[in-house]
Order: C-alpha cells, then sequence, then structure tokens
C-alpha cells in the first residue's frame, strides 16, 4: 500500500513537472514538508489532492515503523531468531519468517531438502545417463524465498562497497558468475545454514569457519566421521586433494582433532 501511494504521489507531481529523486528517504520527506504546510505553485484542486495523498502516505509510514520496531522488539528477546541473525544476510524479518514456517526444522531430513522447498535448488533435467541441471524450480514458499534473495542481495551489495569484509567464497563466486546467479546460490548455501542451526540449538551463533568445513546437514559435529584421503583426487580436475589449513582449525574449535600420521589429509563425510 505505501508503494501504491509513493507511485501515485510521483505521477501526480510529475503531470505538473515536479521530480522527486529516488529512494523512500525522499519521497518521505517531500510528503512530509506538504503535511507541514509547504504550498506548491500548482492549482489549488491540485494541491489538494497533492496534501490528500502526503497525509495518506505519512498516516502509513508510521503504521510500518511501528510493526518494524515492534517486530525488532520481539527478534530481541526470542533467542531463535537471535540465532538466525548472526548469518550474514539474514536480518529480524527473515529470521522470525523462517521460525515461524519451519520451527526447528524437524520436517526436513537436510539442509537440501529445506531448499529444495523454497524452491532454490535447480531443476534436475538429466536424460539418458547425461545430467544437465536447469534454473531453479521457483516452488515451494515464495515469500521466504524471495526473503533470501533480497538479503543475500544486501550483502552482494555490501560484498562490493567494502569487499574487506566479505567472505572468500562469495568474492570468487562474483568474479565468475553474474550477481543474480551469485545471490541465488547464497540464498541455497544460507538455506542449508539454517537448517543446521535450527537442529543445533546449543550453538550459539553462526560459525562460518565451521560451516565451510562441515556438512551443513550433519546433526552433530562430534558424531562426524574422519576418514583419510590419501590420493583421492577431485572429480572433475587431475589434481589430488591436500591438508586444509582452515579445516585443521575449524575441526579444533569443535574439539574433534586428531593426530595426523605421515601428512594424512582429513576429510569431514556426512
Amino acid at each position: 500500500q505505501r508503494t501504491q501511494l509513493i507511485n501515485g504521489l510521483r505521477g501526480l507531481v510529475a503531470e505538473f513537472g515536479i521530480y522527486i529523486p529516488r529512494g523512500l528517504a525522499r519521497v518521505i520527506g517531500f510528503a512530509e514538508d506538504i503535511t507541514l504546510g509547504e504550498v506548491l505553485d500548482l492549482p489549488d484542486i491540485a494541491n489538494e489532492v497533492i496534501r490528500n495523498l502526503s497525509e495518506q502516505l505519512m498516516a502509513l509510514h508510521h503504521r510500518v515503523r511501528w510493526y518494524e520496531d515492534r517486530l525488532k522488539q520481539v527478534a530481541k528477546e526470542d533467542a531463535r531468531v537471535r540465532l538466525l541473525r548472526t548469518i550474514p544476510g539474514v536480518g529480524a524479518v527473515t529470521a522470525s519468517a523462517i521460525i515461524a514456517s519451519i520451527g526447528d526444522g524437524h520436517q526436513f531430513r537436510n539442509g537440501r531438502e529445506f531448499a529444495a522447498w523454497l524452491g532454490l535448488t535447480p531443476a534436475n533435467k538429466s536424460s539418458g545417463g547425461k545430467e544437465k541441471l536447469g534454473r531453479i524450480t521457483k516452488m515451494g514458499d515464495q515469500y521466504l524465498r524471495s526473503l533470501l534473495v533480497v538479503g543475500m542481495t544486501s550483502l552482494v551489495r555490501q560484498t562490493r562497497s567494502h569487499p574487506e569484509r566479505a567472505s572468500k567464497w562469495l568474492t570468487s563466486l562474483l568474479e565468475r558468475k553474474p550477481a543474480r546467479v551469485a545471490t541465488v546460490a547464497m540464498a541455497n548455501k544460507t538455506a542449508r545454514i539454517v537448517v543446521r542451526l535450527r537442529r543445533r540449538p546449543s550453538d550459539r551463533r553462526y560459525d562460518p569457519m565451521i560451516s565451510l568445513t562441515l556438512c551443513p546437514t550433519s546433526i552433530s559435529a562430534r558424531k562426524s566421521k574422519f576418514l583419510p584421503l590419501l590420493t583421492a583426487p577431485a572429480v572433475g580436475t587431475g589434481r589430488r586433494r591436500t591438508n586444509s589449513g582452515l579445516s585443521r582449525k575449524a575441526l579444533s574449535a569443535i574439539g574433534n582433532v586428531l593426530p595426523r600420521p605421515g601428512g594424512t589429509a582429513f576429510a569431514v563425510h556426512c
């Protein structure tokens, strides 16, 4: 409703050659000046209509602000929402909507099922032994999917303006793929992280180091199996897997450090 009023106000004043700059704050500032008594050099009937639209817009804007403040207050009091808000790109609205929709996520066996339920996984069009993945299915809860994509879009913008704060995974993805593809991929990854955190109520915050190393669908990191990888080649390449300092550091953080005899590489299998 607020967007409709803004578009109507913009279109009306544009008929008289008055341009309102882009942005919600600019339109709200213009409407506030009109309600405070500013009179434009326009016919009386036009000023009356503009004043009525401005009053409606300001009343609706204050109501929306009240709901936003109330939602933030409730989000601070709920430990489940506070936990999800530690994920980059997830705010109070997104976290509250996820909690209200899936609860503790027990209906999903793993994070991929939740991502598929949101329509963030690619459609499988494989045939005749050829593996072919299409666009995302866009099936399931459209509201949650749009919230995650919008949140990741904001994260991509922050990555471009402040690259020193961005994750290396997202930075490298933006170098190879378009921005929209990167935002959807990040939304898919975030959905899997959400299920992991909802199934681990003991976690107090999101740890990006552990999430990069452990399978997001594992129920308990301490029950994960660590198997030596001596000569396992990476899929599709001739390179061989090597030890990862990040993996060792993440495993140390969760107390699952195993001896590494003879330079044997360890990895997490879920």
